[in-house]
């Protein structure tokens, strides 16, 4: 809307008288540069960094162009002088010195804003440009005439500048590799054309003096302002800019922008030598001036390249510790897998082992792999806990002594993990240890419920020493952490084997004797039964029953009989063979079960037993309960294949009626005769 009507007001311009017309077309000319330069300032407020500064630039040089016709507008009446209006026509071709500025935007470190290199870039950009225009048009034009002057500024070198120009625009679009900047340099290189068209064609037809043809190509001079405020009207900001990577320049680029520049200032230096003071002066300060921006920026690009050289180098070496880091750190958790998965191997041995010696030896070699690098050995604490007994070691240099007190051992006195070599001084190692051991130690107690029932003491190796010592110190916080775990597995292995024997204990033995049970015979007798035979060797069984039981009980009482039961069985416990299986079959019967002894052996043991628990002196609340006497009855498993458990104890039971028949306290031996078994034979009676 707002070219529509500019445009009409530039034809309504040209309709009116001679005289006014003119002036009129100035005044549009002004208005379309005003419209224009809004439309790119309008652009500016939407663009960010590198295109912010194109679109000022961009307005600044439409700015000349609108002074220069405000100017040239009051031409006729301000009566400009001949020198005023050389610089008047100067002042017309410094329109392409913002626009060369542009050529040098690029984004910069950081993003695209206007930093330091780029205020120096265009304070070059700038004198360059003036000395240029100095010895393009400067040097020509003052030894002539204002008609020539025109003639040769408007024609030849307005002309040359709009073609330089045109030229360098083109070639830094087709060689522009960011894409925002490829996009404003487009545009750019479109309003050059077109202007530089327009201005040749004016040109031409203000040289040949077509007053006529003049008249009516002002309306088409009207035509750059308008493609410029519907190039900035049209342009839409990019999304985020700033984030978009910064190409690097190349090599070849930045040697032809600086040879370029050095030769435009040689140039111009050379070509000042022929001009009077003070142009010589002032063109000699300029090349000054510009070589020292050029120094200075060659500086700030060095101190910058130095300053990303040392970041650049700094985060190498982050990177280099960040990987031998990642490194270590993969190493570790390789060992670490390895150590967990050897871990959970012993601890499903564990599980499985029967008894506490099987899983002392599973420990001791599951440590001579986790631990390579140590030796030591495992104690296992007696019953009395009195004494810690060597059950197992590894390594090359397992600890010396086999067997020590646990108050020898600060581990097994404070219930925790104990390192001899934490802290100097004799009252921190261990006395179990000789004083080359508990140089480097580590004693670990094994507790089951709280209960010591074991120690682990780990040595360092003999190849430690040339080991460096963080090595060392790696090397024994990981024994340490081995050896807790496997302590930790161990205490719960030890628990469970106990619980589990306890349970076993509880199952087969009677808790008022002590002895086993008859659940317990049941399942042993057949088994011992066909090892006798497989084997071909003897097994004697014993049935015994204390005399007048019940008499005893109703007379002093039920708690008598169990004081009774209770020294009978410690009685059998203690004078049978380790062999020999003494059950409680229920109330007062007891049976001896004795492996690989003949019958002869049988009766004399019986005999013995019955005359041992004659003269036992039980006392029950200060009484004596008299003597106390038994019956037993003898069978025997003569030969492999013959009988069964059930028939031993049958036959052992018919000898033990009989010894009650014939009147109690005596050993009575079944035997078997032809065609029809008798009860047996009674052995000598004991003697009251």
């Amino acid at each position: 809307m707002g070219s529509a009507g500019l445009l009409a007001c530039h034809v309504l311009s040209l309709l009116l008288p001679a005289g006014w017309n003119k002036d009129a077309s100035n005044l549009v000319f002004v208005a379309e540069s005003v419209f224009a330069i809004v439309c790119l300032q309008a652009a500016r407020r939407r663009a960010e960094g590198v295109a912010r500064t194109y679109w000022l630039l961009f307005a600044v040089a439409l700015a000349v162009f609108g002074i220069a016709n405000l100017i040239w507008l009051g031409e006729a009446t301000l009566r400009l002088p001949g020198s005023l209006q050389h610089a008047l026509l100067f002042f017309y071709r410094l329109y392409a010195a913002p626009l060369a500025m542009t050529l040098l935007l690029r984004r910069y470190q950081g993003g695209a804003g206007f930093t330091r290199e780029a205020g120096l870039d265009f304070l070059q950009v700038g004198i360059v440009g003036w000395l240029i225009f100095f010895a393009l048009f400067y040097l020509p034009a003052r030894s002539l005439s204002l008609a020539d002057t025109r003639f040769l500024s408007v024609i030849r070198i307005g002309n040359a500048i709009n073609l330089l120009l045109l030229t360098a625009v083109v070639i830094r679009w087709r060689t522009e590799s960011d894409s925002v900047l490829r996009g404003l340099r487009g545009r750019l290189a479109g309003f050059v054309a077109w202007y530089a068209t327009i201005a040749a064609i004016g040109n031409w037809i203000d040289a040949i003096g077509t007053s006529g043809a003049t008249r009516w190509f002002d309306l088409v001079w009207a035509t750059p302002y308008l493609v410029a405020a519907a190039l900035a009207a049209t342009w839409e900001t990019p999304a985020k800019e700033g984030t978009q990577t910064v190409a690097p320049r190349s090599f070849a680029g930045l040697m032809t922008e600086n040879l370029v520049v050095a030769m435009l200032v040689l140039a111009v230096a050379v070509l000042s030598d022929h001009v009077p003071e003070p142009w010589h002066s002032l063109a000699t300060v300029a090349v000054g001036i510009s070589l020292a921006a050029y120094g200075v920026r060659l500086t700030f690009s060095q101190h910058r390249q130095h300053e990303e050289l040392r970041v650049r180098q700094d985060a190498e070496g982050q990177l280099r510790g960040a990987r031998d880091e990642l490194s270590s750190s993969l190493q570790n958790a390789r060992h670490r897998a390895l150590e967990l998965n050897l871990l959970t191997q012993l601890g499903h041995f564990l599980q499985a082992s029967m008894t506490e010696d099987e899983a002392f030896q599973l420990v001791a070699s599951a440590l001579k792999q986790l631990l390579p690098d140590y030796a030591g050995s495992l104690y296992s604490i007696d019953g009395a806990g009195q004494q810690a007994i060597y059950v197992g070691e590894w390594g090359t240099t397992p600890p010396t002594q086999k067997s020590f007190s646990p108050s020898q051992c600060w581990a097994a006195r404070r219930r925790r993990p104990h390192s001899s070599s934490q802290q100097r001084g004799a009252p921190i190692s261990c006395s179990h240890l000789s004083p080359e051991e508990s140089r480097a130690s580590i004693c670990i107690p094994l507790l089951s419920n709280g209960e010591l029932v074991g120690s682990l003491v780990i040595l360092a190796g003999s190849n430690q020493g040339s080991a460096t010592e963080a090595t060392l110190a790696a090397r024994s916080t990981k024994a340490r952490r081995v050896g807790m775990a496997v302590a930790e597995q161990m205490g719960l292995t030890l628990a469970n084997l106990r619980l589990r024997a306890a349970m076993r204990e509880q199952a087969i033995r009677d808790p008022l004797t002590g002895l086993l049970n008859r659940r317990y015979l049941e399942e042993t007798l057949p088994r011992e039964v066909q090892r006798a035979c497989r084997q071909g060797r003897a097994l004697s069984v014993l049935m015994l029953d204390l005399d007048r039981f019940k008499l005893l009980n109703d007379t002093y009482g039920h708690d008598a009989g169990d004081v009774v039961l209770h020294a009978v069985g410690d009685f059998l416990r203690s004078h049978t063979r380790a062999e020999d299986m003494a059950c409680r079959c229920g109330g007062e019967e007891f049976v001896l079960i004795m492996p690989e002894a003949t019958l002869e052996n049988a009766e004399r043991r019986a005999q013995e037993i019955c005359d041992g628990i004659r003269r036992l002196q039980i006392e029950y609340q200060a009484r004596s309960l008299g003597p106390i006497t038994v019956s037993i009855g003898v069978s025997c498993l003569r030969s492999a294949g013959e009988g069964s458990g059930l028939a031993l104890l049958k036959a052992a039971d018919i000898a033990l009626y009989r010894a009650k028949r014939e009147g109690r306290n005596r050993v009575v031996i079944f035997e078997e005769r032809s065609g029809n078994p008798a009860e047996g034979r009674t052995a000598s009676a004991a003697k009251a």
